[in-house]
């Protein structure tokens, strides 16, 4: 009597496992290690250490990418100050705030940085648009030793744009800005050598906007703290006549260096 075939299923599935034991052959990982498996997130990576175990990166914040020094690798800015353009840092958008204050990422990578305003509201009609700069030798914003010259002009006037070399507690962007919600502003300020201490961080801007007569005004300005010759550390934008920033966006971009 011919005995019935040993199932092939069986058979198959003892291979398997032999299989799979033989993958796992030589494995020097811990226990630790390997239930670090059930530890991952989304967006989250297995990496060495610097004890060559095995470790969890988290994922890196919008825009991030993954960057080695030669030894370890962290999550970076694309920019790196090594690639051409600009590279977007930080954004601030301001809904009737007294002060705007971009304090993000100001160190050795750029040299020089460019702030975007854009639809810029105050909420008190006929204000000015100023500036001021925080730097390592100041815990909060200067609010003296400033130099500066703001020239503007509106499309209802005639001659030389005005001038105004008034203020000493800020550098002045716009001038008599309109405050109702059709009118708003604009500007493009760039700062130079932001990082380098004993040399004073020349200021300059120039924009367009709705000024408080409704008429089409633009305009530029430039000028510098000359109350420190510090790293700045941070910049600030408010309005004029104790008024808030009704609305408006700030963009920080840093200017790569090659």
């Amino acid at each position: 009597i011919r005995r019935p075939p040993r199932s092939t299923l069986s058979s198959s599935s003892a291979a398997s496992d032999v299989y799979k034991r033989q993958i796992l052959d030589g494995v020097t990982a811990n226990a630790t290690e390997i239930n670090k498996l059930d530890a991952l997130s989304r967006g989250s990576i297995l990496y060495g250490d610097s004890s060559g175990a095995t470790a969890i990166l988290t994922k890196g914040s919008a825009d991030q990418v993954l960057k080695s020094d030669g030894t370890d690798i962290a999550w970076g800015s694309a920019a790196a100050g090594g690639t051409n353009g600009l590279h977007l840092l930080s954004t601030v958008t301001a809904s009737n705030s007294s002060t705007v204050d971009l304090e993000t990422t100001f160190d050795s990578t750029y040299e020089d940085y460019i702030i975007k305003v854009s639809n810029y509201r105050p909420s008190i009609d006929s204000t000015h648009l100023k500036l001021r700069v925080k730097d390592t030798g100041s815990a909060s914003y200067r609010t003296n030793g400033y130099q500066g010259l703001a020239m503007q002009k509106d499309s209802n006037s005639s001659g030389a744009p005005s001038a105004d070399n008034s203020y000493t507690d800020s550098i002045k962007i716009g001038n008599s800005v309109g405050g109702d919600s059709y009118e708003a502003g604009r500007w493009t300020v760039e700062i130079s050598k932001v990082s380098v201490s004993g040399i004073v961080k020349l200021i300059y801007s120039y924009g367009a906007y709705v000024n408080s007569n409704g008429k089409a005004a633009g305009g530029y300005s430039f000028g510098f703290c000359g109350a420190s010759t510090n790293p700045i550390t941070g910049i600030q934008f408010l309005s004029s006549d104790s008024g808030n920033i009704a609305a408006g966006t700030f963009r920080l971009y840093g200017v790569a260096k090659s």
